[in-house]
């Protein structure tokens, strides 16, 4: 029973995490079943078989295991099999960090906007809500799909804008910005920068 509460526990964080509608519909489902199933187990009572344990531990496992192989980044067709970057945009796209570009493709030749990278490293952090509506930047409007994002990295020292009133949203990062954005990030996550 210890080991279905613990798979139990892990696969919640994991529902949490995942961007469900990358995968299809019907594996997606499966998986929310079987975690229902679950909770839905150990609400029920406590005379369970050792047998009846096992079996919905393994339906849990089974529908997780199916997720954990399905090859989100199929949906690309400019991210072949064996690339270096291949494990990369599984990884961005089964987490919700980023999305493609549409049309089937992820956009591996494409620049990124300041926009879209401070959206990538809020979504990373779990796409927290901005501390203040207060915006220094006229050139952030609300309710654009990046203000959040932006609001929450100024909050938090990722960026400081392009000047004190323009963030440049539409402006592309050269490797200089996207270190230090990185950086920043890393402190604001908890993660020791001092060995560097």
């Amino acid at each position: 029973l210890t080991a279905l509460r613990s798979l139990y526990a892990a696969a919640l964080a994991e529902q949490e995490r995942l961007a469900l509608k990358v995968f299809p519909e019907q594996l997606a489902a499966e998986f929310l079943e079987q975690i229902g199933k679950v909770e839905d187990f150990l609400n029920g009572g406590t005379d369970w078989t050792q047998e009846q344990i096992d079996a919905v531990y393994d339906e849990l496992l089974a529908a997780w295991e199916a997720l954990k192989a399905y090859p989100v980044n199929g949906m690309y067709t400019d991210v072949p099999a064996g690339t270096w970057y291949y494990d990369a945009v599984d990884f961005v796209t089964r987490y919700g960090i980023m999305n493609g570009m549409g049309g089937g493709k992820f956009g591996t030749e494409e620049t990124c906007t300041r926009a879209q990278v401070v959206t990538f490293l809020w979504r990373a952090a779990g796409s927290p809500e901005p501390e203040s509506t207060d915006n220094p930047f006229v050139d952030v409007p609300a309710g654009q799909w990046y203000t959040n994002a932006v609001l929450w990295a100024f909050e938090n020292g990722i960026t400081t804008g392009a000047d004190a009133t323009h963030f440049n949203p539409g402006g592309t990062l050269v490797r200089q910005n996207m270190v230090t954005f990185l950086m920043r990030f890393a402190k604001t996550m908890g993660i020791d920068t001092s060995n560097r």
